[in-house]
């Protein structure tokens, strides 16, 4: 992947073929910010590094088992890679991860992709490992994005993917192919594979991300489909009229409110927090044992980051779980429901609020 982006950088190239390439998928007024993001890439201006990348690649790490928390993404969202922060305390930086799934797999390194392969036009053959390992370097917002552009490098669904679309994409002006990491990808591939081959590509015309060079006449059986959500977790923030407040964990099924229920039902802890100006709760910050959830051991875990948090879980054979959280959406609707005469004597039988905060979804 350093090799390929240092091939960007430096162009050194025919004097009208890096123009003519740029042009496919950027506008005259992105140059700037490409370079940016390549310098940054290749380390411009550290100490020589032998392998050619910047000082940041200390703190990545790439590989292909999931972080806790993320085990089913891959397959979940039918993803090739992913990047994911790790929030570090103390002077140390933070460090990201990179994991690729197995459909990353499939695509060969550059090196191991001969010129004859892709023939004469520009196309999903020009796909590689190092290609999808780049694209994920460009959302490591700390060391590329932020000081490269100034903004957040994301995604954009289907009309920025594929060889197509990705030449299609600057000529719709609500677009910003600078901040857009397919966009740079596909370029950085096209250029690559001009400088190696040393050869013009004709422009794309098929979308096809990666066809197959030999055709499988033997497909892998698909897949069984994943099990039906049928259990959750539901956070509330409780309050009574005395001011008092606790965070409820409720263990429920899937899909069911857990408002207005009694304590006798839940797992809680006393807490401080209290709503912002706007009157949205934020998430339970710490560490909150919550004994057997559905079967198995469970504590719900937030580094009181502004994020969902997570349930961290084992298993009965003792394997661990992590089952990722997410918001709720009346959390951020500025409503509490008063909840009247719950039945619980330890809340006085009066009024009540409570703020559902978010869920916690297991099968």
């Amino acid at each position: 992947m350093i090799v390929l982006a240092n091939i960007v950088y430096h162009k050194n190239a025919d004097s009208n073929r890096w123009p003519r390439i740029f042009g496919h998928y950027f506008n005259d007024g992105d140059q700037a910010k490409v370079n940016k993001e390549f310098s940054v890439l290749v380390g411009e201006g550290e100490p020589h590094d032998p392998t050619g990348g910047a000082a940041f690649m200390d703190h990545v790490y790439i590989t292909n088992h999931a972080p806790r928390g993320f085990e089913r993404a891959c397959d979940e969202k039918g993803l090739a890679a992913f990047t994911h922060k790790i929030e570090v305390s103390g002077p140390e930086p933070d460090k990201w991860v990179i994991t690729l799934c197995n459909w990353a797999y499939e695509f060969p390194l550059y090196t191991k992709t001969g010129c004859d392969k892709l023939g004469d036009q520009a196309s999903g053959l020009m796909d590689t490992m190092d290609g999808i390992i780049l694209h994920e370097m460009m959302h490591i917002d700390t060391h590329v994005g932020i000081p490269a552009i100034g903004q957040h490098i994301e995604d954009h669904g289907d009309r920025g993917y594929g060889p197509l679309n990705t030449r299609r994409f600057k000529d719709n002006p609500i677009n910003d192919p600078p901040k857009t990491p397919t966009i740079i990808e596909l370029m950085l591939r096209n250029f690559c594979w001009t400088e190696l081959c040393n050869k013009e590509f004709k422009d794309a015309t098929d979308n096809t991300p990666f066809p197959e060079v030999e055709p499988n006449n033997n497909p892998a059986p698909s897949p069984p489909p994943a099990a039906a959500k049928t259990k959750a977790v539901t956070i509330v923030y409780q309050r009574n009229a005395e001011k008092l407040k606790w965070w409820h964990f409720f263990p429920g099924k899937y899909g069911e409110s857990m408002v207005c229920r009694p304590r006798k039902n839940t797992v809680y802890y006393p807490t401080l927090a209290m709503p912002d100006k706007s009157g949205i709760m934020p998430y339970p910050a710490g560490t909150f044992p919550m004994g057997t959830v559905h079967g198995r051991t469970c504590e719900y875990e937030n580094d009181g980051k502004g994020n969902p948090g997570m349930l961290s879980c084992k298993e009965k054979d003792g394997t661990d779980v992590g089952i990722g959280c997410k918001e709720d959406p009346d959390r951020t609707v500025n409503t509490a429901v008063n909840c009247a005469k719950i039945g619980d004597p330890g809340l006085y039988n009066i009024v009540v609020g409570q703020f559902l905060v978010s869920r916690c979804d297991k099968h």
